[in-house]
């Protein structure tokens, strides 16, 4: 697996996923195994807490623990074996042993003395010092066994697993363990055995309290401070070294070996770490001492190749370094905490267990009071049980009966705030093979047992093996299916499936989950290796024999056709080729694979290694289009067009040409030389990890390839064998290439703005998808995109193309940092995955953690795909550069086809101000993002936005370049943007003064009435008012009516145009001239009798309905009815031509449409929810109640006739029976006298039923 290795967890309770409830159910037992023993082990441990109780305190509050407080935090555990597929779990006296993989089997289980218990456990195997990943290892242990681990794997033949394992007791003994297992050819049946080959005990009373192990030896820490090292295949001790500075440092808690290098890194009761060389005869050649800072250390991890170092601290955080041999304590590389998430060490408490991952990309952390995760060593936090709100609320009175006593204060053990609870990890974590699972003991909620129980946990992990090379933009323009399905996909690969992360037509990610058939999951697990095809139609999966292909189209897999074809070959490497078929390109499968069967009597194999190309749609046989023999092992396959690359182990690479001859396939050496094909040799010593071919200018075969290595180094190499490598990036995780695009013509660069008032991006002439590609884009030039610790970086190519930097060397590139540019920054639990320079993003997946149905006390975890736009980015890039034209041919190319594109405008002028306010000298940057803004038609909704996320002490720096915010704010109301020009308002009062902040408002909402926008009329009602003036008698002066009540304000989020400030706790009112224009407005509603305006009016203000009913209704008032005849008309010809704008407003058209959404979308948040707003019945009906709140009669009538409300009128009838003439005798008068016959109808309808319920027939 390469150091780019990617993990992201998902649940491994898959019944509800595939529906394998054995699977379940093998899991279940096998936990419950480890629960059993919980009684005894809490009954021992009790004991020993009475013991401890019973003797005298001879030690100080400061002093390190005691070895039983040490063994109760370690008393529950597990190991995975990485070659064998094995894992073992302890908890207290039982230990269990299980078989990986999908069928999961149990081999057996050993139990110790009753009064004994296990606390540690190492399996005897290959130490992982070099660079062969797991899965390669676990490929070499069946041809070359070793004395740890022996497998036979014949055909027809049973196959037989062995491996050793020791275990640590608290009585301080080492029990050699020897775990076999039996698999019949036929049915697949599983029969194991655990034996105990040997019992050691050390010398003078010494006690072993931890283990480390590798392929000739075990090394013991002791509780004197010792290693101790044993031999296995003897079981005597070969040499041993007392690595304590001094005896209050206690004894050893854990410890790491790496034989290679012959380091010993052991964690000590004080908290203290000691890294040590020693040689052959137990010398200590150097010694590095990392002693508390600033607070102790709870745990240690190390990692035998990368030689890196984490501790986990008690305040909860996790310090990495790069070297154990030179780390200082107060220097560390990293810092990982999740207080950045919400979460503090009173929720977590300290870090219990670390672990590195096998490939040492990744660590597992588990928190001693609740949490576990998953952290990536670039600082990304990929898996957090801490993220569901149960595990802190439901269950946060949940504790176990047996407490763990804290490292730091020694045997007190009062304080239960160290006490574990649900979600807490109670053993140091291990790795599956190859990284595809994760095994966790934690307490979990048991509805039998109190305070919860310890169960083993099996996460499923996937790792992301999307290629390196990324598809130009004219590439995609030229692909038919790309442009009507997306053209780019994305996998991630499970142990059993794969992620195919795509995207919908408007650039919606979305994730699928491609299940491999069971049939090949069962005997070929785990998954290796995966890549897709350059248009996302096909993925070929191989495991560890054989390959299937998955038809992303169709959701259909392609296999072999028979057994023996796919256990021919084992795959190394994958690829597809995109080769030329007639006036289209097929993809053609590549395998580098290993070819053998096994000798008789041996356990040797005859191997020979060969590339072999299928078609797309089938496997095997006739699919077979060629096949090209190899010297020597290939480790990877890079493709470019028709050409393909062949990376071997030795670091040596070979370039090809496949040709399509009807259906054969020709393989053709790139650059011959003497008849020989000229392979490229890395000639610094490295391995490589991950290739991609960069393709030539014109059109030849590629003379350059970036490679990853080992040492994580970045390299251009020179495919022509005529410079040298140089080496462009370091600290590099993952990188992306993307190559220089074809010059095209600049069509559609000249594009019409649009139409300002819309708030949308409109353009006169349609962009077609695959936008045209211009080579002012510094992408387009060529460029590498680089992830590592450092963040992501961006490597932009010389103009003249990628081989200027073998004469010039890297000096000649430049790059984009997260520190220099602020767009690069991501969010933390956002991981890259992938490239798309069509759309012009980075795809990262993130995970959602929840629970699952059927097992609710475990966290579920599912992968969400994000994106992250790098349209800022570039769009600064030219900037920068002073290619003002050419920054605004790109942003207008990109804003049809790149999602969010409003927000990526945003960004850009925010990152230009914080760089403004950094360096108050130069407003370079801010000045020329405004200057591209305002080239758009949304510019203002862009600047106000951006006012609205920032601190109101950076508005000046932003409108001094920007433009005067009352000029702005006056600019939206003339494009009838008027909630665009609302959220002005606050900018006018805080710069040009409160008098100008009125004034405006006045203005917005003398606009905001005229469009009977009333939720904004209240907005800027809530704005205006102010504290109720006090006399100089000191009274109060008396309000006037037309505000019906005190507001009882909930201040919304900050800078909003609903805040209050200080004034929100006090009486408020309107001035008497904002109040007339209030009004003025109702008294012209009340003359057009527009009741459902009305209604809204009233429901949606302050304004006070029943006291304007109260005095305005009367003679003289202005909304007096004179003629109910003509009233009644007036309203019922008000509510025809409401509900004809209703049906206009139904069907807006396409532009419309996009001008509201484009509105609207920049309101977030804001008060004026128009999913919430009432319908127009709703308010008439409002109205109708506060008419008949205040006595008003006519009103009262009127509104209930219009609306039909029989039940309103007979109500008002049988209270006064003199009404009812009046009112029948104006109905029919206005039925008589009105030519329209709908009218008619309703009103002779509404009066048969009004008599009807009063009797009258």
């Amino acid at each position: 697996a390469p150091v780019a290795n990617m993990y992201l967890a998902r649940a491994w309770a898959r019944a509800s996923a595939i529906g394998d409830v054995r699977e379940r159910e093998r899991t279940d037992a096998f936990a419950a195994r480890i629960a059993d023993a919980d009684a005894s082990t809490t009954a021992a441990s009790a004991r020993d807490d009475d013991d401890e109780k019973s003797r005298p305190n001879q030690q100080s509050s400061q002093a390190a623990p005691s070895p039983s407080s040490r063994r109760r935090d370690a008393r529950h555990g597990c190991a995975a074996h990485r070659e064998g597929a094995f894992i073992a779990a302890f908890s207290g006296p039982v230990i269990a042993f299980r078989e990986l993989g999908p069928r999961g089997c149990a081999i057996g289980e050993w139990r110790a003395d009753a009064d004994d218990a296990y606390v540690a456990l190492a399996w005897q195997e290959d130490a992982p010092d070099d660079d062969v990943d797991d899965l390669r290892r676990l490929r070499r242990a069946a041809s070359a066994p070793s004395p740890s681990y022996a497998r036979t794997a014949l055909r027809d033949v049973e196959e037989r697993v062995m491996a050793r394992a020791c275990a640590v007791t608290e009585k301080g003994e080492a029990h050699a363990f020897r775990a076999t297992s039996s698999r019949a050819p036929l049915n697949g049946d599983v029969t194991g055995d655990v034996e105990l080959e040997r019992v050691l005990a050390l010398d003078d009373g010494e006690r072993a309290t931890c283990v480390a192990s590798d392929e000739r030896e075990f090394v013991l820490g002791t509780d004197r401070g010792r290693v101790v090292f044993i031999d296995w295949s003897r079981g005597t001790e070969t040499r041993a070294a007392d690595v304590r500075r001094r005896e209050s440092d206690g004894g050893a808690t854990s410890v790491d070996w790496c034989a290679s290098r012959s380091t010993c890194v052991v964690r000590f009761d004080s908290g203290a770490v000691c890294a040590a060389e020693i040689d052959g005869d137990g010398g200590v050649r150097a010694m590095n001492w990392i002693d508390a800072f600033p607070c102790p250390s709870t745990c240690a991890a190390f990692h035998r190749r990368t030689r890196a170092l984490a501790l986990g601290t008690a305040d909860g955080e996790i310090r990495m370094y790069d070297d154990a041999m030179t780390a200082e304590a107060s220097k560390p590389r990293r810092v990982l905490s999740v207080r950045a998430f919400g979460f503090g060490v009173e929720d977590t408490g300290a870090v219990a267990h670390v672990k590195w991952s096998n490939d040492g990309v990744a660590l597992a952390v588990g928190w001693r009071r609740r949490g576990i995760g998953v952290w990536s060593d670039s600082g990304c936090l990929l898996m957090c049980s801490l993220h569901h709100g149960a595990a802190a609320g439901g269950h946060k009175d949940t504790r176990r009966s047996v407490t763990f006593a804290d490292d730091l204060k020694g045997d007190g053990g009062d304080d239960d705030e160290d006490e574990p609870r649900v979600g807490a990890c109670l053993g140091v974590p291990a790795w599956g093979v190859g990284g595809l699972s994760l095994f966790f003991v934690c307490l979990v909620d048991d509805q039998h047992h109190t305070g919860g129980v310890a169960k083993l946990l099996e996460y499923s992990l996937a790792r992301n093996i999307s290629a390196p090379q990324i598809r130009a933009r004219s590439s995609v323009a030229d692909d038919t299916h790309a442009q009507t399905s997306d053209g780019e996909t994305h996998v991630l690969l499970a142990d059993d499936r794969a992620f195919v992360i795509r995207a919908k037509p408007n650039g919606q990610l979305y994730n699928h989950q491609a299940i491999c058939p069971a049939v090949y999951v069962d005997a070929q697990w785990p998954m290796r290796l995966a890549c897709a095809s350059a248009d996302g139609s096909r993925i070929a999966v191989a495991g560890a024999r054989g390959c299937v292909t998955y038809n992303a189209r169709d959701e259909k897999w392609t296999m072999f056709g028979s057994v023996a074809e796919e256990h021919e070959f084992e795959a190394l490497a994958l690829t597809w080729i995109d080769v030329p078929h007639g006036n289209a390109h097929s993809p053609i499968l590549a395998i580098a694979a290993r070819f053998g069967k096994p000798r008789l009597f041996s356990t040797s194999l005859k191997v020979s290694h060969r590339v072999q190309f299928y078609s797309r749609d089938r496997l095997g046989g006739s699919a077979t289009l060629g096949s090209l023999p190899l010297p020597a092992e290939p480790t990877h396959l890079s493709a470019c067009g028709s050409h393909f690359m062949v990376g071997f182990e030795s670091g040596e690479m070979a370039v090809y040409k496949l040709d399509m001859h009807g259906d054969e396939g020709a393989v053709h050496p790139v650059r011959e030389s003497s008849g020989q094909r000229r392979m490229t040799t890395m000639r610094n010593g490295r391995a490589l990890v991950a290739c991609a071919l960069t393709p030539d200018i014109a059109g030849d075969a590629p003379s350059e390839a970036l490679v990853l290595t080992n040492a994580r180094e970045l390299l251009l190499v020179d495919l022509t064998d005529n410079h040298a490598p140089v080496t462009i990036l370091r600290d590099v995780t993952d990188f992306w290439v993307s190559p220089r695009a074809r010059e095209s013509s600049a069509a559609g660069q000249n594009r019409d703005d649009g139409d300002e008032s819309s708030s949308g991006f409109e353009s006169a002439e349609d962009l077609s998808n695959g936008a045209s590609v211009s080579l002012e884009n510094p992408v387009e030039y060529g460029c590498v995109f680089a992830y590592g610790a450092d963040g992501m970086r961006i490597c932009y190519f010389p103009r003249d193309g990628a081989r200027q930097i073998f004469r010039l060397g890297a000096a000649c590139v430049d790059v984009d940092r997260s520190t220099k540019n602020p767009e690069l920054e991501f969010d933390r639990e956002l991981y890259p995955v992938h490239v798309s320079v069509r759309l012009s993003r980075i795809v990262g997946v993130a995970q959602k953690l929840s629970f699952s149905d059927a097992h609710g006390e475990s966290p579920y975890f599912s992968i969400a795909p994000k994106s992250h736009t790098i349209v800022p980015c570039v769009l600064r890039k030219l900037l920068s550069a002073g290619s003002h034209d050419a920054a605004l041919r790109f942003a207008r190319a990109e804003r049809r086809q790149t999602p969010h594109f409003t927000h990526a405008l945003e960004w850009l002028l925010f990152t230009a101000l914080e760089s403004a306010n950094r360096d108050a000298m130069t407003h370079a940057a801010l000045k020329q993002s405004l200057a591209l803004l305002r080239e758009f038609p949304n510019y203002l909704e862009i600047v106000v936005s951006v006012a609205r996320k920032t601190d109101n002490t950076r508005w000046e720096a932003l409108f001094t370049a920007a433009g005067s915010p009352s000029d702005l704010c006056r600019h939206a109301l003339r494009g009838d943007r008027l909630r665009i020009a609302a959220c002005y308002i606050l900018v006018v009062d805080k710069l040009e003064g409160e008098v100008a902040g009125r004034a405006v408002a006045i203005e917005v909402m003398r606009e905001a009435l005229a469009a009977h926008d009333y939720r904004l009329v209240e907005d800027v009602i809530k704005f205006l008012l102010r504290p109720v003036r006090v006399t100089a008698s000191g009274e109060e002066d008396v309000k006037p009516s037309l505000i019906g009540r005190v507001l009882n304000i909930i201040v919304p989020p900050p800078n909003s145009v609903l805040s209050l400030g200080a004034r929100a706790d006090r009486e408020l009112t309107l001035d008497v001239t904002e109040q007339g224009i209030l009004k003025a407005h109702l008294d012209a509603l009340a003359r057009e009798k527009d009741i459902f305006n009305m209604g809204a009016f009233v429901s949606d203000t302050s304004f006070d309905g029943i006291g304007y009913f109260t005095h305005e209704t009367t003679a003289g008032g202005s909304a007096y009815i004179d003629n109910f005849s003509t009233a009644l008309e007036a309203a019922v010809m008000s509510l025809r031509r409401r509900a004809a704008e209703r049906r206009e407003k139904a069907t807006p058209s396409a532009a419309q449409r996009r001008r509201n959404e484009s509105q609207y979308s920049l309101l977030a948040g804001d008060a004026f929810d128009l999913s919430t707003s009432s319908t127009d019945t709703a308010r008439a009906n409002a109205l109708l109640d506060v008419a008949r709140t205040a006595r008003c009669t006519d009103w009262s009538l009127l509104i209930a006739t219009t609306l039909g409300r029989v039940d309103v009128l007979v109500d008002m009838f049988r209270a006064d029976g003199v009404l009812v003439k009046p009112w029948r005798d104006v109905c029919e008068k206005c039925a008589e006298r009105s030519g329209d016959q709908e009218l008619k109808e309703f009103l002779k309808k509404t009066v048969d039923e009004v008599d009807a319920a009063c009797g009258r027939g």
